[in-house]
């Protein structure tokens, strides 16, 4: 039973040294990668993430397609109230506004000139996000232009 008890105390001991060593990470200087080693060393990142951009609504008609593809979810303030519409298709009109269907039934749509339109799912009506508008005024001023970044 001793040698029993003396295995289960050493096995105990050498997990504990695994799980609780110190491993030095480093973040590579040129993309902020994590990496096992320091960055003057050569290494294999540890971990990666994507990155996220913000565009303005009425910046969309003049994105890519590719641009558009990305697009996940869009923000807007109407009525005093912050809405998020999860996206599941974009669609570009022959005029190059753009529509952007909602995962819930709703959808946006941004002419080609900026102009935001929303429609709530189940309604026939849409209404200007004037909100919208507001800001892209807002974002001439180069005083306050990061407030729409």
């Amino acid at each position: 039973t001793f040698l029993l008890c003396f295995a289960v105390v050493l096995l105990h001991f050498v997990l504990a040294l695994i799980v609780f060593s110190v491993r030095d990470l480093a973040s590579s200087p040129e993309s902020g990668a994590l990496t096992d080693v320091p960055p003057a060393a050569a290494g294999t990142p540890a971990a990666a993430a994507a990155a996220v951009d913000f565009e303005p609504l009425w910046k969309y008609p003049s994105l890519s397609a590719e641009e558009l593809r990305k697009v996940e979810d869009i923000a807007f303030v109407y009525n005093q109230a912050t809405h998020i519409v999860r996206v599941a298709m974009v669609t570009r009109l022959a005029d190059g506004g753009v529509v952007i269907s909602g995962a819930d039934g709703s959808a946006v749509r941004v002419d080609s000139e900026g102009k935001a339109f929303w429609r709530q799912k189940g309604s026939l009506l849409e209404v200007t996000l004037t909100s919208v508008d507001q800001l892209r005024t807002v974002a001439t001023d180069p005083e306050v232009a990061w407030y729409t970044a």
